[in-house]
């Protein structure tokens, strides 16, 4: 190809990356969308483009574009114009790997592909495949058509009760009810499981959903999620692609309650005790009173306040801090404000009570660790990522401190091969603070009631 139509080419590419991703981008983005033969997320980008050199290449990564909704362009050999992948299949018939079709023997789709026709006409060249994408991008945003029926899915029911807590016959009337047992974790296997839904309950932060996710999912226009808040979602990204976030009621309760059954089992050893006992023993670890102990709470909102209260029934001495803890806040609950320093110093048992955000996340790292008792216990029913991981496995297996009652982690599900699981100071629980049949059934009956009425809203707007 000539010098100037190349660089005529370059220039067009570039314009439909820029135009197609519709958001700022740079150099070196443009680029990656345009080296497809080094880039291997190409046949999942959000924007795929293709350089198709011969048949077989271009027939090998057929199948990936189709299987995105999102808007793509496919550059099908070095000289043609820029086409839709649907113009591509269609060119190639249902079977693009029909050897039949001569076009597909070719790899090659012939629309004006010498470069003097293409340079005579660049601008209506570009208008045309602007304008295809942007017909693309609203056949993907288009509503279920009025015969197909809307499509609900539940996820990550881990125990196979979100039907069962709730009356989900109104959602039923209108839609197709999808329940999801498991989990997945990487980002293009959710968006590939949610890519046929209308709407999805997801149960509190299980499954995150963000700003790359949302943006790949056309079809979605409500998210039902359970608490008061998530910090999965990023409820600003599905604002804009016009996506409702709704939240349910919820209560402290279930994890105030377990933080109390992690500090009890592990003061009494009871589940080395319990093991022993099914394995044949007897009596194998001497328990801690909790009586004049200290217990040092790490934040004293609606949990951590009823931690303290519950502290002093069983006679403990009450510290905390938190970084906006006021003194007489603390002493409301029974509780003396110390320094940071001071509660990792004191504590018998020090549990957390925070909210994760930037400025808690590591918040419990190497040189707090480091000031506790060597017959400390740290307690964790907050957010795992609050404490600094591998200094806490240090400190564990070094035995720095006695040992941790953990109901939250970086990673959850978490990994099979993770030393959480094995170490013989650690308490471990499955993120299960919050997992109570009582509030699950404020969980699912809330998220049927807002699920209900955005279907009936969406039946009004649609004429029904």
């Amino acid at each position: 190809m000539p010098i100037w139509s190349a660089t005529y080419f370059s220039i067009a590419r570039r314009k439909s990356v820029v135009t197609a991703l519709a958001r700022p981008t740079t150099e070196d983005e443009i680029a990656e969308y345009l080296d497809p033969w080094t880039d291997a997320r190409v046949a999942r980008s959000r924007l795929a483009l293709a350089g198709a050199a011969d048949s077989r290449y271009t027939m090998d990564l057929l199948p990936g574009l189709r299987a995105s909704s999102k808007p793509k362009l496919l550059i099908w050999g070095e000289d043609d114009p820029l086409q839709l992948i649907k113009h591509a299949e269609r060119f190639c018939g249902r079977d693009p790997a029909d050897e039949a079709n001569p076009r597909c023997r070719r790899g090659h789709i012939p629309m004006e592909n010498e470069p003097a026709t293409v340079a005579r006409a660049p601008r209506r060249l570009l208008h045309r495949t602007l304008s295809a994408v942007k017909k693309q991008r609203q056949e993907d945003a288009r509503p279920a058509a009025e015969d197909e029926a809307m499509k609900v899915a539940i996820l990550d029911d881990y125990q196979n009760v979100a039907l069962e807590l709730a009356d989900w016959s109104a959602v039923a009337r209108q839609a197709e009810i999808t329940v999801f047992n498991d989990h997945v974790s990487d980002s293009d296997a959710v968006i590939e499981r949610l890519l046929p839904f209308d709407a999805v309950c997801v149960m509190r932060e299980r499954t995150p959903l963000p700003r790359s996710v949302i943006e790949r999912l056309p079809r979605l226009k409500l998210i039902a999620s359970t608490g008061p808040r998530n910090a999965a979602i990023d409820v600003a990204a599905a604002e804009e692609h016009g996506i409702r976030v709704t939240a349910t009621g919820y209560r402290s309760t279930p994890t105030i309650e377990l933080t109390w059954a992690l500090i009890l089992a592990s003061a009494r050893q009871l589940v080395r005790e319990s093991n022993s006992l099914r394995r044949g023993g007897w009596q194998t670890s001497l328990g801690r009173e909790l009586g004049g102990r200290v217990l040092g709470l790490m934040g004293l909102g609606n949990i951590g306040g009823e931690v303290a209260r519950i502290g002093q029934a069983f006679g403990m001495k009450i510290i905390a801090w938190s970084e906006n803890l006021a003194a007489d806040r603390a002493a409301a609950v029974g509780a003396s404000l110390v320094t940071k320093d001071e509660l990792f110093r004191q504590a018998d048992i020090l549990s957390i009570h925070l909210i994760l955000s930037r400025r808690t996340r590591g918040l419990v790292g190497a040189p707090e660790l480091a000031l506790m008792k060597p017959s400390a216990w740290l307690v964790n029913t907050s957010r795992g990522p609050i404490v600094d991981e591998a200094a806490l496995i240090q400190a564990l297996t070094s035995h720095t401190i006695a040992g941790a009652a953990l109901d939250v982690f970086d990673t959850e599900p978490l990994p099979a091969t993770h030393p959480f699981r094995t170490l013989d100071n650690v308490l471990a629980t499955p993120h299960v603070g919050y997992v109570a049949e009582d509030l699950y059934r404020t969980f699912y009956v809330d998220a049927v009631a807002s699920i209900g009425a955005w279907l009936d809203q969406a039946a009004k707007s649609n004429g029904g």
